[in-house]
């Protein structure tokens, strides 16, 4: 599994988020465009691998920037490969453009409302129906629970449950596997991720 620049693991800087009319202002480009470019220079870097799988990317934005949940994450890898600065290669994506040559301001942390100009152009809708709640976010959403409420401690138990095998499941999967740990009643969402298990067999 790629694994972030050295010396970038583990340390947090106090980052003010910068919104998209300050993007705008700085640059004076697209502004969802600019902000997504800039989003993906800054996670891209992160890695030295050429290739990063998607869930690692996820994992960087939601995790270990703690810029916003895995769901609106996904949303920006989304766009970006609608708009071809993100490309499928090998099992993973890479960037679509030369990540270390974008202007990225000091201190650079987007606001969430470039996450939810994200969602609303790939969805069509600014919010959704717990039905239509994205799988990893129910089951991640179950466990914080479980564990006092804390979404990061249940994302970090889910990367280390997938970490510990392998990688060979997937984050969904592996979020499930502690809520079984955790005794959380996912029935609903453990036939949805073994639907998906059995679809990527």
């Amino acid at each position: 599994m790629a694994g972030p620049a050295p010396g970038s693991r583990g340390r947090r800087r106090a980052h003010r988020p910068v919104g998209l009319r300050s993007h705008a202002r700085s640059t004076g480009g697209d502004l969802v465009t600019t902000a997504t470019q800039q989003a993906l220079a800054v996670v891209f870097r992160r890695f030295n691998d050429e290739v990063v799988p998607r869930d690692d990317l996820v994992k960087a934005m939601s995790l270990e920037l703690d810029w916003t949940k895995p769901s609106r994450a996904e949303n920006l890898l989304d766009r970006g490969l609608n708009g071809g600065y993100v490309e499928e290669r090998d099992g993973g994506l890479a960037a679509g453009f030369d990540a270390s040559a974008v202007d990225v301001p000091f201190g650079f942390a987007p606001a969430e409302d470039l996450f939810e100009a994200v969602e609303t152009t790939a969805d069509g809708a600014a919010s959704a129906s717990p039905e239509e709640t994205p799988l990893l976010d129910r089951l991640l959403d179950r466990v914080a629970d479980a564990l006092g409420g804390d979404r990061n401690e249940a994302m970090a138990a889910a990367n280390a449950c997938q970490d510990t095998m392998g990688g060979l499941v997937s984050i969904e999967a592996a979020a499930l596997l502690v809520a079984h740990r955790e005794g959380v009643d996912v029935g609903d969402e453990a036939e949805q991720v073994l639907d998906a298990q059995r679809a990527e067999a």
